[in-house]
């Protein structure tokens, strides 16, 4: 054999051998969503909740910040919420409509007018912002002088220098305060405070062209100063939420991959159905194929199977079946895949448990299909 036809026999191997190593590894990704318990388990008396605001400024984007908030499909699995009109009412009755401030004692007054068991006050607070001068540091190039080469043309030679020039710099500060309080105890369930601060730059570079680099500003830059309520918006959607996770069963959007095994027409039928989300019948070809998969000698085809058996139990919301599957995948080949997938189902199981207790229904857990 000479030279070039071992060089030629290498390359099929190793083209084989990294066709093997890629399709051994293959998968396909779905997107998945399930609901994770609160950080906080909130006493089971309270079930319907209000939403007030306070503060002299900006009080409505604060209140619908919060509704929109506690209004999602997620956290009303947990809590009621009052309608915002008959609260408006409640307002209106006891002339409370355009007081800028009230305490606590009056905001649980008000929800248990409402009819509700806690009351979800928000706040934003020392709101301000400042001009300031500043200065910017750029990096400039000028031409120095010309050079002749040895063919006669003229090419300039740079100088290189940083020069400052004149900015304006704004600042925005506010605070956002979120409390829970429980009307009928008098109680603070939880409370989270934030102060936030904004510093943007603006300059005018007239010498655009000759600018290499900023060497040095202070803040980031913007062609036009945002906006206070921009600001608020955006940050107090931010604090809501984590607010809410603390305080209510939340969704979560995980991926979840399943594994194609080459040539195995059991995984052929079932990642089509995987692929178009029809997971009920993905789940029927697995059932109908079980015998078959348990007495598979191939070991890691086995696992696999088992592996993608206990991603459709872990979808269906069944995670102790779920479990058995991702432990015998696990047994049979413990690939990365496999132990993360087991160790997560674990986690999931401990976290469904704090969740059938936070929402008082096993059944209402068990019937999701997230």
């Amino acid at each position: 054999m000479n030279y070039h036809a071992i060089k030629s026999f290498l390359r099929t191997i190793i083209f084989f051998f990294i066709l093997i190593m890629l399709t051994s590894c293959l998968t396909i990704e779905k997107r998945i969503e399930y609901l994770k318990p609160a950080e906080i388990s909130i006493p089971q008396d309270i079930k319907t909740i209000a939403i007030l605001s306070k503060g002299r400024r900006y009080r409505d984007i604060i209140y619908d910040i919060l509704f929109n908030t506690f209004g999602r499909e997620d956290v009303r699995k947990r809590f009621d919420l009052i309608d915002r009109k008959n609260l408006d009412l409640i307002l209106h009755e006891q002339n409370l409509y355009n007081n800028d401030e009230f305490d606590d004692k009056t905001a649980a007054m008000l929800g248990e007018l409402s009819g509700a068991q806690a009351i979800v006050v928000g706040e934003l607070r020392n709101i301000r912002d400042t001009l300031d001068h500043g200065t910017v540091v750029l990096n400039r190039r000028y031409i120095e002088r010309y050079e002749t080469t040895s063919r006669g043309s003229r090419i300039p030679v740079y100088a290189y220098y940083s020069e400052s020039i004149p900015s304006i710099i704004k600042t925005y500060m506010f605070s956002i305060d979120i409390r829970m309080l429980d009307i009928t105890k008098g109680t603070l369930l939880h409370n989270e405070q934030k102060t936030y601060k904004f510093q943007y730059e603006n300059y005018i570079d007239n010498r655009p062209s000759q600018t290499v680099s900023v060497i040095r500003r202070n803040a980031k830059f913007v062609n036009n100063f945002p906006e206070m309520e921009e600001l608020l918006i955006k940050s107090g959607k931010d604090f809501a939420d984590y607010f809410a996770r603390k305080v209510a069963p939340f969704s979560v959007t995980e991926l979840m991959s399943f594994e194609i095994i080459p040539k195995d027409g059991i995984n052929d039928r079932f990642i089509k159905f995987v692929d178009s989300d029809l997971y009920d019948e993905a789940f029927e070809v697995m059932i109908d194929a079980l015998p078959a998969i348990d007495s598979m000698d191939d070991h890691e085809a086995r696992s696999m199977h088992y592996y993608n058996m206990g991603c459709i139990y872990e979808i269906k919301s069944d995670l102790e079946k779920s479990f058995v599957y991702y432990n015998k995948a696990v047994k049979d080949d413990p690939s990365d895949l496999h132990l993360e997938a087991l160790k997560a189902i674990k986690d999931r199981i401990d976290e469904k448990k704090r969740l059938d207790e936070q929402l008082n229904s096993q059944e209402s857990v068990d019937d999701q299909n997230w």
